[in-house]
Formats: structure tokens, C-alpha cells, sequence
């Protein structure tokens, strides 16, 4: 009689090696936590997620979010403050606006392009990476999968062996009833010992298809929701480029930097998310083994005898469950082959067609348990676990997904600049703006105004004329320019003071502290028809110059008043 360990000693004889945890995952597992424990819970309906580093994230994110709205609202608020206090230093409390605009422009679109590039870039291929992980992860469950139908089919085809065993059995009748009842007895107990290790395989076969099932398509919603994410996006590009090139603070602040605040959002959601997987995953992957029979046995409920061949390919140790079974079938194919051997033999039992096919049915069962060998064996199994828990998920995918997660979390960053940029380059336009508005109200008396080559040939003249030859003792000049441009002049002139009057009229205005005054205005009224005046040199494109002495004494008429009767009595 053959024994069974000679057949079937790969079955636990090969040890799988010990795996080791990528740095990556020993990191996101000692991530802090707020409530949670570092140890993998299987019971955890959200088993994969760990929702304290998805809450910490988003109040981090929403924290930068609600800083950003409170310094709109500062700079805003600041801004109406200036615009209240025209020339006062207070002004340049929130702008100094000396920045050139068009750099600032320029910089900004630049930033966003590279911003939008990258993104694009690092989505495309993380998203492809995270994509054939996935796909290899599927993949790697369906191996296994596989692996366990191949088994299934295997002991299916044994038990298919022992009915019909069963059945040819019955046919037979020996002259000593006794030797009758061993042939039947271990014919019965060869398609029992089938039976059950078909069942086994049957059960575990099964319980592989379901865990295949869970992680089909799983995926899919995520490269839906990168491809929205993206085309947000690139969607503030035209938006901040058109906005600055036609220096549209409005385009910038209102549509392009709020846009970029819901994208920024939405970055921050999805970060979340992703380091929240990061971290249970890498809870998973800090004791591979033991989290993955845990995870089975109480996320698919498999029986007893499935969570002992669980916990054998996992590890190749101990025994193999389809070991008892498959050990009872060779006994009793061995008994039966050679109890048919003997009645043919000797012609104990009839027919001896029956016994014939008895012997041809044994003969493929010893040949169907080699193929149960090859499909059972550690060797078989074992690797694709590996390959799908130890090196798919632990590594590739702990990679692929952290990958991802930086590249969200540096473009993130990026658009997060890019808000306050576009607030202070539309404060830059909004300056420039007003710089063109009072040059416009003025018309073109602001650009004679600004003009001071006449006034710089008058003095330097007139100067030059005053320290060579002296000024009278006790006199002024008085010098009006007329706003002309020099080759408009028509020349310098010496002159007396126009006899006109003033005509008062007085405005009613607020100061900014709230106080009342009243500003003086009104018109001048020239009544000297003369042309030795200052008002008509001035009318005519003449200098004035006007002499005026200190002492206001009218001395012409000190003669006549002495004439006046001023005794005291």
C-alpha cells in the first residue's frame, strides 16, 4: 500500500518567507490619531478609511480657506478706508502701489500655466499608476480565485470518482458476504472522504469569488472624479488669462480666484480621503498575515474548515484541511483496487465486469488525486497571495496612492498661492486705474499742469536777472505763468496789480472725522480795462511781473490828509 506523504508532501513542507513593511507604510501607520487605535479592526464597517485623519485634513484645509476669507475681507475693508482718506498715509496700509502691473500680470498667468501643467502632468500619471494597481489587484483576486476553482474542479472530479464507485459497488455480490461488505463499506467511505474534500474546496472556491466581487470596479469612481477635477481646473486658466491681459480685477478676483477657492476645496476633500485610505491601509499592511485571515473570516464568514486553509496558504505552515480526506480516499482506493485484484483472482465476487470497471474507476482516481496534488499544493496558492496582499496592495498601491496624494497636495498649494496673488494683482489694477481717472477728470489741463519747462526758463531767468542787476530796496516780485507750453509763451512783462474784487461764496463740506467746514469759493472779477495789468498778460500768454513792496503806506496822500483838522482838545 502507497502512503499519502509520499504523494503528497509539497502539500506542507514549503514555508512562505517572512515580508517585511515598506517604510511608507510604518509611516502613515504612526500617524497620529484622535480617537482611533493603530491596530487593524476588521469589525469596522469602513474598514479601509480612517476618518480621524479624514476630519483632521478637512479642518486643517477649511482653516486655510476661512484665513484666506478673512484676509479678503481685511484687505477689502482696508481698501474702502483708503479710498475714504485720499492722500493720506493711511493708504498704504493694505497696497503700496508701486508694483508694475504688467509683471505682476504676466507672473501670475505663468504660475497658473505651470500650476495647471503640472497637474495635469502628475493627474495623468498617477491616475494610470493608481489604474494598473487596481487592475492588478483585481487581477490578483481573480488568480486567486482561479486558483481555488482549479481545486474545486479537481476534488469535483474525485467525487464524481467515488459516486460512481458507489454505484459500481452495488453491483457486486461475493460468496462471503463479510468479504461483500468491506468492498461496499470502503466504497462508501472513498466517495464519503471525496465528498468532503469537494465540499472544502467547494466552500473556499466561493468564499475567493466574493472577495473578487468587492473589489471589482472599485476604481472607476475615482478616475471619474480626477477627470472632473481636472477639468475644474484647467477651467480657471482662460478665466485668470483673459482677466489678466484685459485687467479685469473683477474676472480675477470674483470669478477666477473663487473658482480656484471651490477647486482648492474640493482638492482638500479629496485629500482627505486619500490619506485616509493611506493610513488604514497601511494599519492593514503592518501585520499582512494575520489582518488578511481576520479581515476574511469575519468580512465573508467563511466556515471553520475554509479558515483553516486560509490561515495554511497564508503562511504554508501547519496542515492543509484537504489533507484528512484526501488521505482517507488513497487508503480506500489502495483497499478496493486490490480486494478487486483478489476476487478476480480467485472468483470470490461476480460479475467480473463489474470488478473490472471497479479497478478502471480506481485507477483514475489514483490518477485524478496526483492532479488534486498539483492544484493544492502551497506552492500553487500560496505565491498569489503574496503577490496580491504582500506586494500589490502593501506596495505598489501604498505607492501609487501616496503618489497621487503628493500631487494633489502640491498643486493644492499652488492654486491656494495663487488666490492671494490674484487678490493683490487685482488691487495693483484697481490703483493703475485710478491713477488714469484723476489724469482724466483734469482733461488736458493736468498734462500743462504737469509741465514745468516754462517755469523752470522763467526762474532760471528771472533769477539770473535779480543777482546780476539787484532787486529795488524793499520789493517783491510777483510772477504768474500762464499754463502754456514754453513755444505757446509770448514773453515776459512788467505790470501793475488788475483793479477787480473777489465775489465770496462759501460751500458747506464734512470733514472726515465728522466735523462741519466751509470752504471758500467764488470768482474773480476784473473791472481794469487796462493792458498793463497782470490779469491781461495773463489772458494774453504773457508772464506778469508784478512789483510789490512791503510797505503798505500810501504816501502820495499823506500830503492831503495833513491838510485835515486833527486838534485834540
Amino acid at each position: 500500500m502507497r502512503v499519502w506523504k509520499e504523494r503528497f508532501e509539497l502539500l506542507d513542507s514549503t514555508i512562505a518567507p517572512t515580508q517585511t513593511p515598506i517604510d511608507l507604510v510604518d509611516q502613515y501607520h504612526d500617524t497620529p490619531r484622535l480617537r482611533e487605535s493603530r491596530s487593524f479592526d476588521a469589525d469596522e464597517q469602513y474598514w479601509y478609511i480612517s476618518f480621524d485623519v479624514v476630519i483632521s485634513v478637512l479642518v486643517c484645509c477649511a482653516a486655510l480657506l476661512i484665513f484666506y476669507g478673512l484676509y479678503v475681507y481685511t484687505r477689502k475693508h482696508c481698501w474702502r478706508c483708503q479710498r475714504a482718506v485720499e492722500g493720506s498715509e493711511q493708504r498704504q496700509c493694505c497696497h503700496t502701489g508701486r508694483d508694475a502691473s504688467r509683471a505682476q500680470r504676466v507672473g501670475l498667468v505663468v504660475w497658473l500655466v505651470i500650476a495647471v501643467v503640472v497637474f495635469a502632468v502628475l493627474t495623468v500619471m498617477t491616475q494610470q499608476k493608481l489604474d494598473n494597481t487596481l487592475h492588478n489587484l483585481h487581477e490578483g483576486v481573480n488568480d486567486l480565485g482561479d486558483a481555488f476553482d482549479a481545486i474545486d474542479a479537481q476534488t469535483a472530479s474525485l467525487d464524481e470518482i467515488g459516486v460512481e464507485t458507489l454505484a459500481t459497488a452495488q453491483e457486486i455480490f461475493c460468496v462471503d458476504d463479510s468479504f461483500e461488505k468491506l468492498i461496499m463499506d470502503a466504497s462508501e467511505d472513498f466517495a464519503a472522504a471525496a465528498a468532503d474534500a469537494a465540499d472544502i474546496a467547494a466552500d473556499a472556491a466561493t468564499d475567493a469569488n466574493k472577495l473578487g466581487s468587492r473589489i471589482k470596479g472599485k476604481g472607476s469612481y475615482l478616475d471619474i472624479a480626477l477627470l472632473v477635477l481636472l477639468a475644474f481646473v484647467v477651467l480657471i486658466l482662460p478665466c485668470a488669462s483673459y482677466g489678466a491681459l484685459t485687467k479685469s480685477p473683477r474676472l480675477l478676483e470674483h470669478w477666477a480666484a473663487r473658482w480656484a477657492c471651490f477647486v482648492v476645496a474640493c482638492l482638500a476633500v479629496l485629500l482627505a480621503f486619500e490619506f485616509g485610505v493611506l493610513v488604514k491601509v497601511s494599519d492593514f499592511c503592518a501585520a499582512p498575515d494575520s489582518n488578511f485571515r481576520d479581515l476574511v473570516d469575519r468580512r465573508i464568514a467563511i466556515s471553520s474548515a475554509d479558515a483553516e486553509l486560509v490561515d495554511y496558504y497564508v503562511s504554508c505552515g501547519g496542515a492543509n484541511p484537504l489533507l484528512a480526506p484526501l488521505n482517507n480516499s488513497l487508503a480506500e482506493i489502495t483497499f478496493l483496487d486490490d480486494a478487486a485484484a483478489l476476487a478476480l483472482a480467485t472468483g470470490a465476487c461476480a460479475p467480473a465486469q463489474s470488478l473490472e470497471e471497479l479497478r478502471v474507476l480506481m485507477a483514475a482516481a489514483d490518477a485524478q488525486l496526483d492532479a488534486v496534488q498539483t492544484a493544492a499544493a502551497c506552492d500553487a496558492v500560496t505565491p498569489i497571495y503574496q503577490d496580491l496582499v504582500h506586494d500589490t496592495l502593501c506596495r505598489k498601491f501604498v505607492r501609487s496612492l501616496n503618489a497621487m496624494g503628493v500631487s494633489h497636495a502640491v498643486v493644492g498649494v499652488a492654486l491656494y498661492v495663487f488666490l492671494y496673488a490674484a487678490n493683490y494683482v487685482s488691487e495693483t489694477i484697481l490703483l493703475e486705474a485710478e491713477r488714469r481717472d484723476m489724469k482724466a477728470q483734469v482733461g488736458g489741463r493736468r498734462n500743462l499742469e504737469d509741465d514745468f519747462r516754462a517755469s523752470r526758463d522763467v526762474v532760471r531767468s528771472l533769477t539770473v536777472e535779480a543777482l546780476e542787476r539787484g532787486t529795488p530796496a524793499g520789493t517783491c516780485l510777483n510772477v504768474n505763468i500762464p499754463k502754456l507750453a514754453p513755444e505757446d509763451i509770448q514773453g515776459m512783462r512788467i505790470c501793475r496789480q488788475a483793479a477787480g474784487h473777489w465775489a465770496d461764496a462759501f460751500e458747506e463740506r464734512e470733514a472726515p472725522g465728522g466735523r462741519t467746514y466751509y470752504w471758500m469759493t467764488g470768482s474773480f472779477t476784473d473791472i481794469d480795462k487796462g493792458q498793463d495789468t497782470d490779469e491781461w498778460a495773463l489772458r494774453n500768454g504773457f508772464v506778469s511781473i508784478v512789483p510789490v513792496q512791503f510797505d503798505l503806506t500810501a504816501h502820495h496822500a499823506m500830503a492831503e490828509l495833513n491838510q485835515w483838522n486833527l486838534d485834540w482838545d
